[in-house]
């Protein structure tokens, strides 16, 4: 018997300001696995997100980069 994932776990981000539908969804099947890949492939395209740890680590918000405060 062989046994294969039919269909891999799909993460994504979707921006929390108020009214914002953006979504980001990581290209690679290999990032889209985890919450924490998909949160640095996410980093990586200008969104707003916690760090993975340290300081601000435990913040609930994410924000696309129309809504980056960072910026």
């Amino acid at each position: 018997m062989t046994a294969c994932e039919i269909q891999p776990p799909i993460m994504r981000l979707t921006c929390d300001h108020d009214g914002c539908e953006e979504t980001f969804i990581a290209e690679d099947g290999y990032d889209r696995r985890t919450t924490r890949a998909t949160r640095i492939r996410a980093q990586e395209a200008d969104w707003d997100v916690p760090p993975a740890r340290g300081t601000g680590a435990r913040r609930p918000t994410d924000f696309c980069p129309a809504h980056n405060s960072t910026c």
